[in-house]
């Protein structure tokens, strides 16, 4: 039996060239209802970190596009940029040095914020400068960087501002190195995930440095002393200490509240959260954003865990085929595998996919068209855990089809046949012939006539 046969010209198959990544995809589930009681943050993010960027996966946001003011958070973007002029001047830390001058006291002074205490004339090692500047509220410390490395404040503070438009942190921007609240100083959670995120990636010393505990200077002039960080999570002896906890870096706004960005290692999995605004009713309390962090770290990792969702070559979908004498359809299969974190409690029988299939397919009205070959790419399928996205897998032929030459031939010629313009001139010469039959058979009928009318005679 002759398969149904398309209209149109024959075209050859045209082939998908992209591979579909299997993640970065927001699950964003909800948080459970005792957990969203104690959350006191205004925004917060919890993103699965994969082996890149592209295959991180939200797990849950909350006002994660809210510009805020991002206090002592603004030292990870510090520190990147100054990595990045490091590395780009070849600059040894070790050996390269830094004076604390007039011109940084009058960038702090009367600001109320916290320093190292170093004095007019000190000289300290820049690797000394960025370790402190970092894990440390030091003003002095991280002023002095600033103007070493860039010659000013506002030049390292643009070079900050170029820098995280590159990354692509369209809700941030920089006044000040030391955290100050500025009108024009202000991230989001987002922004902090990809501040953070690109940080890590591409400056590995910046996991150095903030996974420190403390840090001892040895100043060139001025005072040996050993620092401890900041992020109290890192501290056995402090009671919000987190014994997953990689590294991090907290921050405090006036206006804002206090916030942490912070990466977590269990299970061979890593998690990072990013809170930020967090307060309580009554007046700001640092502990809130370390009780929030351990909260959401906690949530996810008894949450959820890293599965394989969709197998490589697992059948998804059925479509129909068109110019094949013994195949009427074919599965399209995942093309790859899709691996991620999922609830852990999921029957993975029970996920839900969306096709979409390539647009040229939706034309044909989702039929294709021998030939085909295992492995083309028809299109995508959407992986859902209700109604919660978990990841993309590009759908493929599962066996390769050939076409038959037959019906390949019937097809042309009926698209020729079909051709809107080959039908309006058969239409033209079909309205001519019927109106010469028409023509014709109506002069015959006249000259009939004609011949029976009865002779007239005059006598």
């Amino acid at each position: 039996m002759i398969r149904r046969i398309g209209i149109g010209v024959v075209a050859l198959w045209m082939l998908w060239t992209a591979a579909l990544l299997p993640l970065a995809v927001s699950a964003n589930y909800e948080l459970p209802e005792d957990k969203k009681k104690t959350l006191t943050a205004d925004a917060a993010l919890v993103m699965y970190l994969g082996t890149d960027m592209s295959r991180d996966m939200i797990m849950f946001e909350q006002n994660a596009d809210k510009r805020m003011t991002p206090g002592g958070m603004v030292r990870v973007m510090v520190g990147m940029y100054a990595l990045k002029v490091i590395e780009e001047y070849n600059i040894d830390t070790a050996v390269a040095t830094g004076t604390y001058t007039e011109e940084v006291f009058d960038l702090i002074a009367g600001q109320d914020i916290a320093t190292v205490g170093m004095q007019y004339g000190d000289v300290w090692h820049v690797d000394d400068l960025l370790t402190i500047g970092v894990i440390r509220t030091a003003a002095d410390a991280v002023g002095t960087l600033s103007v070493t490395l860039a010659g000013s404040h506002e030049r390292f503070v643009e070079g900050m501002n170029a820098l995280a438009a590159e990354i692509g942190c369209a809700d941030t921007h920089f006044t000040n190195v030391f955290g100050l609240d500025h009108a024009e100083q202000y991230t989001t959670a987002r922004d902090m995930y990809k501040i953070l995120r690109y940080a890590t990636l591409h400056y590995p010393q910046m996991i150095d440095i903030l996974s420190l505990k403390e840090h001892t200077t040895a100043p060139v002039l001025g005072e040996a002393e050993t620092w401890i960080t900041a992020n109290e999570m890192l501290r056995e002896s402090s009671e919000y200490f987190y014994s997953p906890l990689v590294y991090g870096r907290t921050g405090n706004s006036e206006t804002g509240g206090h916030a942490s960005a912070s990466v977590a290692r269990d299970s061979g999995f890593e998690f990072m959260t990013v809170v930020m605004g967090c307060k309580d009713d009554d007046e700001t309390t640092e502990g809130l954003a370390f009780r929030d962090t351990k909260t959401l770290f906690r949530w996810v990792y008894n949450s959820f865990s890293y599965r394989t969702m969709v197998r490589k070559g697992q059948p998804i979908t059925r479509v129909g085929v068109d110019l094949a004498w013994s195949v009427d359809s074919t599965a399209l299969v995942a093309g790859d595998d899709l691996e991620g974190m999922l609830r852990s409690d999921v029957d993975l029988g029970t996920l839900r996919y969306e096709v979409v299939l390539s647009e040229e397919i939706q034309n044909r009205g989702g039929r294709v068209e021998a030939p085909l070959e295992k492995g083309q790419v028809c299109g995508e399928a959407r992986v859902y855990d209700g109604e919660d996205p978990v990841g993309t897998v590009s759908l493929v032929v599962g066996e390769s089809v050939e076409r038959s030459q037959v019906l390949a031939v019937l097809s042309a010629v009926w698209g020729v046949i079909t051709n809107p313009f080959v039908l309006t001139v058969l239409g033209v010469m079909a309205a001519l012939f019927i109106g010469y039959v028409v023509m014709t058979v109506s002069h015959n009928k006249k000259r009939r006539r004609q011949k029976r009318r009865p002779v007239k005679r005059y006598k």
